[in-house]
């Protein structure tokens, strides 16, 4: 399976904003369908989760009293082929790389 996931953040948004922020998120994710699969309020963080229907699909707002916004994204897109050999945190375990040969002069 191949997931894709990113990840970017937003300095100097006041704690006053971020709350603001989140709950036009989850007001307009929710209008789209999506569902809360977690929300927080304390003094550490405040954040949100949600999940629009059907899939395992994410995004996730936090809010820190740093005056920092940080929104990530998770998809699930593909999945490996049948007998692709995984590793021991399911990566598939790909070949050795090596630099290509330089031809002899």
């Amino acid at each position: 399976m191949v997931d894709v996931d990113s990840e970017w953040a937003l300095k100097g948004v006041s704690p006053t904003q971020a709350k603001a922020a989140l709950r036009r998120a989850r007001g307009e994710l929710g209008r789209q369908g999506w569902k809360v699969t977690s929300y927080e309020e304390s003094k550490f963080r405040n954040g949100l989760s949600m999940r629009p229907p059907g899939t395992d699909d994410t995004v996730t707002v936090e809010a820190y009293p740093s005056d920092r916004l940080m929104v990530r994204a998770y998809a699930e897109c593909a999945r490996y082929p049948s007998g692709t050999p995984m590793g021991a945190y399911g990566d598939p375990e790909l070949p050795r790389q090596q630099a290509p040969l330089q031809p002899h002069r």
